[in-house]
């Protein structure tokens, strides 16, 4: 007897931002792409299906007991709120919006065929010029590292299953004050106070359902 079951790994793939990058500071620049995004499809006819589900709450998967990730209001597809957003940034139609370079690992057309399409709804939607540079997996994370790209292709496994494993990824403390020095985990540089300090709640608290709060409240703040 065979018993066939499909659960979600303790990953994620994602697309990250550069916050140094002047253009990436702007939040509605930020949204607007995640608006413009259509994910079913790249699951559907990218990834022929082969995925838990679409990222559309926050960075934790949908895999740790006690978690309840649909809390976290997330983004859906639409392009109209996509190109809203990006026309009170100040790109109606993606006029004026510089090229962004999206560098991502070689490791089989998985990753290829994904950033081709992501190039390819941006532009649609938005109007916004991606360039693509794929580079060996070694060169892609020190690129990271130093931030040499504009956006990069990224996934992480957890070492353990807490969602405090992902939200490590975007604590401010941990980037370097020159732009100059490597990051090493926190390849965004994203620094928001009100994320560290809820973050930093949820590692002293004892108990599991008190630390979740916190991470829940951080990881919104990260998603919005």
């Amino acid at each position: 007897v065979f018993f066939l079951d499909r659960s979600s790994e303790i990953s994620t793939e994602y697309y990250s931002f550069n916050l140094t990058r002047k253009i990436f500071k702007n939040k509605k620049v930020r949204q607007a792409f995640n608006y413009a995004i259509d994910r079913n499809l790249v699951i559907d006819e990218i990834l022929k299906g082969e995925a838990f589900g679409p990222g559309e709450y926050g960075i934790t998967p949908p895999s740790i007991k006690g978690y309840d990730v649909s809390k976290i209001k997330g983004y859906h597809y639409d392009v109209q709120k996509a190109k809203q957003l990006l026309a009170e940034a100040g790109y109606a139609d993606g006029i004026g919006f510089p090229p962004i370079k999206l560098e991502l690992n070689s490791g089989g057309l998985k990753n290829t065929n994904v950033a081709i399409e992501i190039q390819k709804q941006l532009m649609k939607n938005l109007g916004v010029k991606v360039e693509l540079e794929v580079e060996s997996f070694n060169q892609k994370l020190e690129d990271e590292r130093y931030g040499k790209a504009d956006m990069f292709r990224s996934a992480w496994v957890a070492d353990y299953p807490n969602p405090e494993n992902f939200l490590f990824l975007f604590y401010g403390k941990t980037v370097p004050a020159s732009a100059d020095a490597p990051s090493n985990f926190n390849i965004c540089r994203y620094v928001n106070p009100k994320f560290d300090e809820l973050y930093e709640k949820g590692l002293k608290m004892t108990d599991t359902e008190t630390a979740y709060k916190y991470y829940s409240e951080a990881e919104q703040i990260l998603v919005d």
